[in-house]
C-alpha cells in the first residue's frame, strides 16, 4: 500500500512513499531549486530530446526558483523522485475538468535505466487515484521516446489510438477501482 502524507501545515505538500520506502516522492519547491537545477544542469541535451523544454526552461538557480514558486500557485503538482536520500528525477500530474490527469516524468540521465521511473509513475497513479479521486491518468509521449513508451506500458497504461497529437502519442492508465464499478 502505497503510503500518502499531507503537511498539516500545508495540504498542498505531499508526501508519496512506496511500500518499502525505498522511493518516495515529495512536493517540490522553491527550496528545492538547487538540487532540482543541477539535476538538470548535468545533462541538458539529455532533457531536450523528443521536444522536451525543460532543459531550456530551467537556466539558472534563480529561474528554477521563480518557476518552482510559480508552480506552487497552478494546478500541476511536482514532485521530486527521491530514493536512499538524492533526487533523482521528477513527476507531474495536472488534474483537468474531466477527472483526468495529464502526467509526465523524467530522472537524471545519470539515473535513467535504474527502474526510479517505473516506481515514479506507479506512485503518482496512486496518489492520483486515491488522494485526488482522478477516473484516469495519461500522459502524451514523443512517438520516437522509446524509454518513456515502454515505462508506461509497463506501468499498464495503453495506448489510445484516438487522442494524441501531432509526433506524441496518448498513454493511458484507468482507476480500476472506478472501471470495476
Amino acid at each position: 500500500m502505497t503510503k500518502i502524507i499531507r503537511s498539516e501545515s500545508d495540504p498542498r505538500h505531499v508526501t508519496i512513499q512506496a511500500d518499502d520506502s525505498s522511493h518516495e516522492l515529495r512536493s517540490i519547491g522553491p527550496e528545492d531549486a538547487d538540487q532540482f537545477h543541477s539535476l538538470i544542469d548535468y545533462d541538458r541535451k539529455h532533457l531536450s530530446q523528443h521536444g522536451d523544454n525543460t532543459g531550456a526552461a530551467f537556466k539558472s538557480v534563480e529561474k528554477t526558483r521563480e518557476i518552482l514558486t510559480k508552480s506552487q500557485n497552478s494546478d500541476r503538482q511536482v514532485f521530486g523522485i527521491w530514493h536512499d536520500g538524492t533526487m533523482k528525477g521528477s513527476v507531474y500530474v495536472t488534474p483537468t475538468d474531466d477527472k483526468s490527469g495529464e502526467v509526465g516524468v523524467w530522472t537524471g540521465k545519470e539515473h535513467a535505466g535504474k527502474g526510479h521511473a517505473k516506481v515514479s509513475i506507479r506512485l503518482l497513479a496512486d496518489y492520483c487515484f486515491v488522494a485526488l479521486g482522478l477516473d484516469n491518468i495519461y500522459g502524451d509521449i514523443h512517438e520516437d521516446n522509446a524509454a518513456s513508451i515502454h515505462i508506461f506500458e509497463s506501468q499498464d497504461f495503453r495506448h489510445d489510438p484516438e487522442s494524441g497529437h501531432g509526433d506524441f502519442k496518448r498513454y493511458v492508465l484507468l482507476n480500476d477501482a472506478k472501471k470495476a464499478k
